[in-house]
C-alpha cells in the first residue's frame, strides 16, 4: 500500500495543530512607564492617560486643564502661598506666582492673584 504525499502532509499537520496549545489573546502592549517613579504611580498616570484618551477629546488641552486644576488644588492646600504651592505641585515659588498673575487666567484663579490693578 502506497500513500500519496498529500495524504501524508495532511496527517502531520493534523498532529500539529491538535499539539498546540491555545493561548489566551494578547493584550495590546502598554506603553511603559518611567523608571524615575514607583510602579503604582507609573499605573495611576496610566490610568489617568486611558481615562482622558477616552474622552475623544485631543489631550494637549485637556493635559492643559489637569495643569491648572493640579495647581490650584495645591494653592488651595496651602492657602494661597506661592512658596508653599511650589513645593506641593513641583516648580519655583516665582513661577506658581507667574502663573497664577498672569492676565491670561480664568475666573478661578481671582483669589490667588495678587496684580489685581484697576484698569481704567
Amino acid at each position: 500500500m502506497v500513500r500519496s504525499k498529500a495524504s501524508t502532509s495532511k496527517k502531520k499537520t493534523r498532529k500539529r495543530t491538535a499539539s498546540k496549545k491555545k493561548t489566551a489573546p494578547r493584550k495590546a502592549a502598554g506603553i511603559p512607564g518611567s523608571r524615575e517613579y514607583p510602579p503604582r504611580v507609573n499605573a495611576a498616570v496610566r490610568k489617568a492617560a486611558e481615562e482622558l484618551w477616552s474622552t475623544g477629546v485631543k489631550p494637549h488641552g485637556l493635559i492643559h486643564e489637569l495643569k491648572e486644576v493640579l495647581l490650584l488644588r495645591c494653592l488651595k492646600e496651602a492657602d494661597g502661598n506661592y512658596a508653599a504651592a511650589a513645593d506641593l505641585f513641583g516648580p519655583s515659588r516665582q513661577s506658581v506666582q507667574q502663573y497664577a498673575n498672569s492676565s491670561l487666567r480664568d475666573e478661578r484663579w481671582r483669589p490667588y492673584q495678587q496684580n489685581r490693578r484697576r484698569k481704567g
